[in-house]
């Protein structure tokens, strides 16, 4: 079931979203809340057959990084036992809180994350990796439009490469299939 825009709980879901970031913006400038929006967006644009459960995920998927609520909170938002499973297949390991801090990032960070991206796209876990290009796509638009130099480079070093990585394994995913 695609969670329309006009859906009363997508709305419910993104003026909640609205008022946890509030005053809060990314490396832009930008409200916060409009990335989880746009992550939405994506992944219904990629997938127009996308689930329920990954339009939730794409909105909150920030909700096991430092402050975004962890399990509790997402029961609480009345999450799906799926979307939950999307927001913790697709969250990197904790070494660090990736999307907010990307300023300094050692070879070893971005070693581990590519490592993640790889053992993501090899679980064929097709929900998820949809999101998770979504996700990283919204991310490589900001990036590319960042000013800090010290940040943009993780457009290199981390977000294209992963992007490439993922779309890989849906292109291996449709042969697959036929």
């Amino acid at each position: 079931m695609f969670l329309e825009p006009t859906d009363r709980r997508y709305q419910d879901l993104v003026a909640h979203l609205g008022e946890r970031h509030a005053g809060k913006s990314d490396l832009n400038g930008r409200p916060w809340q409009e990335h989880y929006r746009r992550v939405a967006v994506r992944v219904a644009m990629l997938n127009p057959r996308a689930s329920r459960d990954q339009m939730e995920a794409a909105l909150f998927h920030d909700a096991l990084f430092h402050d975004g609520g962890g399990y509790e909170f997402m029961e609480r938002m009345g999450l799906s036992a799926e979307t939950i499973r999307i927001v913790r297949a697709s969250t990197p390991p904790p070494d660090k809180d990736y999307f907010r801090d990307l300023r300094d990032m050692t070879p070893k960070q971005n070693a581990l994350y590519q490592a993640y991206i790889r053992a993501l796209a090899a679980t064929g876990d097709i929900p998820t990796i949809e999101f998770k290009l979504a996700d990283i796509c919204d991310t490589i638009e900001q990036l590319t439009f960042c000013h800090i130099q010290e940040v943009r480079k993780q457009l290199y070093d981390q977000y294209l490469p992963a992007r490439s990585l993922l779309e890989d394994a849906l292109q291996r995913s449709a042969e697959e299939r036929g």
